[in-house]
Protein backbone atom coordinates (compact mmCIF):
# COMPACT_ATOMS: atom_id res chain seq x y z
CA UNK A 1 0.00 0.00 0.00
CA UNK A 2 1.21 3.45 -0.96
CA UNK A 3 0.96 6.23 1.73
CA UNK A 4 0.34 8.79 -0.33
CA UNK A 5 1.52 12.37 1.02
CA UNK A 6 -0.32 15.14 2.21
CA UNK A 7 -0.11 17.67 -0.44
CA UNK A 8 -0.82 15.33 -2.91
CA UNK A 9 -2.93 15.94 -5.59
CA UNK A 10 -2.59 13.89 -9.32
CA UNK A 11 -1.04 10.61 -9.13
CA UNK A 12 1.72 9.68 -11.51
CA UNK A 13 4.14 6.86 -12.58
CA UNK A 14 7.73 8.08 -12.85
CA UNK A 15 9.38 5.77 -15.44
CA UNK A 16 13.36 5.60 -15.86
CA UNK A 17 15.19 3.86 -18.45
CA UNK A 18 18.68 1.67 -18.24
CA UNK A 19 21.13 3.46 -20.50
CA UNK A 20 24.07 2.20 -22.34
CA UNK A 21 26.33 2.26 -19.09
CA UNK A 22 23.95 0.28 -17.33
CA UNK A 23 22.34 3.09 -14.98
CA UNK A 24 18.88 4.26 -14.72
CA UNK A 25 17.87 7.64 -15.69
CA UNK A 26 14.50 9.31 -15.86
CA UNK A 27 12.97 9.12 -18.91
CA UNK A 28 9.27 10.90 -18.14
CA UNK A 29 6.39 10.45 -16.47
CA UNK A 30 2.66 9.25 -16.93
CA UNK A 31 -0.10 10.13 -16.05
CA UNK A 32 -1.58 7.87 -13.19
CA UNK A 33 -0.40 4.77 -11.19
CA UNK A 34 0.59 2.05 -13.38
CA UNK A 35 -0.43 -1.53 -12.01
CA UNK A 36 1.95 -3.24 -9.93
CA UNK A 37 4.69 -5.96 -12.16
CA UNK A 38 4.35 -3.73 -15.25
CA UNK A 39 7.25 -4.32 -17.19
CA UNK A 40 7.58 -0.98 -19.35
CA UNK A 41 5.33 2.27 -20.11
CA UNK A 42 2.57 1.79 -22.08
CA UNK A 43 3.45 3.52 -25.92
CA UNK A 44 1.66 6.48 -26.99
CA UNK A 45 2.75 6.14 -30.89
CA UNK A 46 4.43 3.42 -32.73
CA UNK A 47 7.67 5.25 -32.62
CA UNK A 48 7.33 4.46 -28.92
CA UNK A 49 6.25 0.84 -29.00
CA UNK A 50 9.28 0.05 -30.96
CA UNK A 51 12.07 1.56 -29.00
CA UNK A 52 10.51 0.96 -25.20
CA UNK A 53 9.98 -2.65 -26.28
CA UNK A 54 13.83 -2.72 -26.38
CA UNK A 55 14.88 -1.14 -23.37
CA UNK A 56 14.90 -2.23 -19.50
CA UNK A 57 12.61 -0.08 -17.35
CA UNK A 58 11.49 1.25 -13.82
CA UNK A 59 8.95 2.54 -12.04
CA UNK A 60 7.73 4.25 -9.31
CA UNK A 61 4.32 5.88 -8.16
CA UNK A 62 4.54 9.30 -7.03
CA UNK A 63 2.43 12.30 -6.78
CA UNK A 64 1.96 15.80 -7.80
CA UNK A 65 1.89 18.66 -5.48
CA UNK A 66 -0.58 21.38 -7.01
CA UNK A 67 2.07 23.91 -7.40
CA UNK A 68 3.19 25.91 -10.49
CA UNK A 69 5.38 24.43 -11.79
CA UNK A 70 4.49 20.96 -9.99
CA UNK A 71 6.58 19.53 -7.45
CA UNK A 72 6.98 15.33 -7.37
CA UNK A 73 6.34 13.64 -4.06
CA UNK A 74 7.14 10.25 -3.14
CA UNK A 75 6.28 7.98 -0.46
CA UNK A 76 9.40 7.14 1.61
CA UNK A 77 8.76 3.08 1.44
CA UNK A 78 7.79 3.04 -1.86
CA UNK A 79 11.11 5.33 -3.67
CA UNK A 80 12.98 2.47 -0.90
CA UNK A 81 11.04 -0.44 -3.32
CA UNK A 82 11.84 1.24 -6.53
CA UNK A 83 15.65 1.74 -5.86
CA UNK A 84 16.00 -1.90 -4.73
CA UNK A 85 14.47 -2.87 -8.22
CA UNK A 86 17.35 -1.04 -9.93
CA UNK A 87 20.01 -2.48 -8.37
Amino acid sequence: MINQPEDAQTPVTLWSRKNERGEYEHNHLDDGHCEAGTERPRPKTDAHKSAWNKGQWAYEHAWLDGGLPPRVMRDAAEHGRYLASRA
